[in-house]
């Protein structure tokens, strides 16, 4: 757990120490999907997610920052009898990553241009399920990383917008169950995501 704090610190002393003053300062609101392999597995879909990111952008060029998503998915299995419904089974999946952020957009003077971005941080998710089945509740934690290829649209110097694809890595596992040996559980929460968003200067 203590290198995973030591990672973040790392990464937010760089955001914080390693950008100039005088850069612009970059708002984003994202929202979408992703689509991670152990909910696709498990026959639950995707996860939807919402994003808040703050970076200093200078010369319009690179970009350094920091953000945090939530993303949640909750999948719910009904049966029907004796005319009527019953749970059968409930999954919900809350994910909260905290990264750094690296934008490169090579021709910001285009009105249409591409950026490409990347993340990495701290991830920690909270896993619960019911119904009929037994009850279980589950806290995951580990590293997460994420690639993103954007499209911008700048409607002015002030306002713009996006639309993205990405890939995301977060394996994830729980703390030491406390048996002997220690066992515990992992999560692959990676996968295929698009996001969409309005960007603001400042």
């Amino acid at each position: 757990m203590n290198r995973y704090s030591a990672m973040l610190g790392a990464v937010a002393l760089v955001c914080i120490l390693g950008v100039p003053c005088r850069a612009e300062n970059q708002l984003s609101l994202l929202v979408g999907g992703v689509w991670p392999r152990v909910l696709l597995s498990e026959a639950q879909g995707g996860a939807w997610t919402g994003s808040l990111q703050l970076a200093h952008v200078f010369d319009w060029r690179i970009g350094m920052g920091i953000g945090v998503d939530f993303q949640w998915n909750n999948y719910v299995k009904e049966v029907s009898g004796n005319g009527g419904y019953q749970i059968a089974s409930q999954r919900r999946t809350f994910v909260y990553p905290i990264y750094g952020i690296l934008i490169v957009d090579p021709i910001p003077q285009w009105m249409l241009h591409p950026a490409l971005k990347g993340e990495i941080g701290y991830n920690s998710m909270s896993y619960i399920a019911g119904g009929a089945d037994p009850s279980v509740s589950d806290y995951y934690f580990g590293l997460f990383a994420r690639v993103s290829l954007e499209g911008h649209l700048d409607f002015s110097k002030h306002v713009g917008c996006l639309l993205g694809g990405e890939y995301q890595w977060a394996r994830m596992r729980t703390g030491p169950r406390g048996e002997a040996p220690s066992y515990y559980k992992r999560k692959d929460m990676s996968g295929f995501g698009l996001r969409a968003g309005l960007q603001f200067f400042m």
